[in-house]
């Protein structure tokens, strides 16, 4: 069970410690809705998954800064 929750989060892990990591999935969702828009109507989902995972990103940017500047963070 353990070795599965490590696979699980694994992903989390690594986008906490790296934090611009996250703007992989960013950059995904925009050459897919890019590519979308030019073949056909584009995808309003696409656009919204580029939105929430621009946000994490700047969130996770944020909270990286933050940990830097605190002795004891969370």
């Amino acid at each position: 069970m353990d070795r599965l929750m490590s696979a699980f989060y694994w992903p989390t892990v690594l986008w906490v410690e790296y934090p611009l990591l996250t703007l992989v999935p960013v950059f995904a969702f925009v050459t897919a809705f890019w590519h979308v828009r030019r073949h056909g109507r584009p995808r309003r989902t696409l656009l919204v998954a580029n939105v929430l995972w621009a946000s994490y990103a700047v969130y996770e940017g944020a909270m990286s800064v933050w940990a830097q500047q605190v002795i004891a963070p969370i």
